[in-house]
């Protein structure tokens, strides 16, 4: 499967955060943390592109966004609107195998 840059470094940073909550589940006896926490790991973590990547100005925002949805359509990620506007990005099976043969190929 190939995939553009922007695509590549989506898919692979949904599936990072994904891992680093699926990983931090709060204690019992911060139960007010949990809602949220399960909310994230039912939608995926929620979608910002600053907080993702950083400081882009709007062409890259739109080509990230454009390349979520293209992942969406592949079946590699599912993603969550709230009030018509992009909330949550979940990796699907498949787009965690995909995103670990890019980190392989790249380590290699």
């Amino acid at each position: 499967m190939e995939l553009c840059p922007d695509s590549k470094k989506a898919l692979c940073e949904a599936v990072r955060r994904m891992e680093v909550i699926e990983q931090s589940e709060p204690p019992s006896y911060r139960w007010f943390d949990r809602p949220r926490w399960e909310e994230q790991i039912e939608y995926g973590p929620r979608y910002a592109v600053s907080t993702w990547f950083g400081s882009v100005d709007e062409a890259q925002r739109q080509r990230y966004r454009r390349s979520l949805n293209k992942l969406a359509e592949l079946g590699l990620l599912q993603l969550t609107t709230y009030g018509g506007r992009l909330s949550n990005v979940k990796p699907t099976e498949e787009g965690r195998r995909v995103a670990k043969s890019f980190t392989s190929m790249e380590a290699l």
